[in-house]
């Protein structure tokens, strides 16, 4: 997968972090060629592991900035019949319910991905945001399977 750095404006931060987050950083800065977009493992104070790098500094790496094609690669399948691009992830069936749960992401105008939980606007416009929100509603990880 191949990322504009120019669309990353973001600075990621220790706290933004939970093991399962995918992130993106420039192969350039290594020798290897270990795919941009890593899985994190372990968040450290002044760095993150991933599976194939282990110290790899904040400053090195960037938030992925979320896509249509991202979002199908999480297994969203998009709303057709919308006035506004629409996206949405059955979840669920915990507890012997027999009914699941659906996360919506809204596409703006503005090219701004977002959901909306008590009628606030909440801002999703990169994968670990994403990740985490949903984490925390679901009790489920979204695992990226391919674009």
């Amino acid at each position: 997968m191949i990322l504009n750095q120019n669309s990353m404006e973001k600075e990621i931060r220790a706290k933004d972090l939970r093991i399962g987050n995918y992130v993106y950083f420039p192969t350039n800065i290594f020798k290897s060629k270990t795919d941009e977009m890593q899985q994190v493992v372990d968040v450290l104070c002044d760095s993150i592991n991933t599976h194939h790098i282990e110290g790899l500094n904040y400053g090195l790496v960037m938030p992925i900035p979320l896509t249509e094609a991202f979002l199908f690669g999480l297994g969203f399948q998009k709303y057709k019949d919308s006035d506004i691009p629409t996206y949405f992830k059955n979840f669920g069936n915990h507890d012997g319910e027999d009914f699941e749960y659906c996360f919506v992401i809204f596409e703006d105008a503005k090219g701004n991905y977002y959901t909306q939980i008590m009628g606030k606007k909440i801002i999703l416009n990169y994968a670990h945001t994403l990740q985490n929100l949903f984490f925390d509603i679901s009790d489920e990880e979204l695992v990226y399977t391919g674009e």
